[in-house]
Formats: C-alpha cells, structure tokens, sequence
C-alpha cells in the first residue's frame, strides 16, 4: 500500500510539473509510466 501511495505522488508531482509546462500529451505519458 505505501508503495502505491508513493507511485501515486510521484505522478502527482509530474502531473504538476507538466501542468506548469503546458504539455498536452499528459495522457500519454501517463500511459508509457504505467506501462
């Protein structure tokens, strides 16, 4: 569980960073992290 919850903020903060870059293909980043 702590390991999701540790996998989950670090999407949390790409998600921001990406957020701040303006960067549209979230999704499929998101995608090739998860794998």
């Amino acid at each position: 569980m702590n390991e999701f919850r540790r996998l989950a903020t670090k999407i949390d903060q790409h998600m921001q960073q990406l957020a701040a870059q303006g960067v549209s293909e979230t999704h499929a980043i998101v995608n090739r992290m998860m794998g």
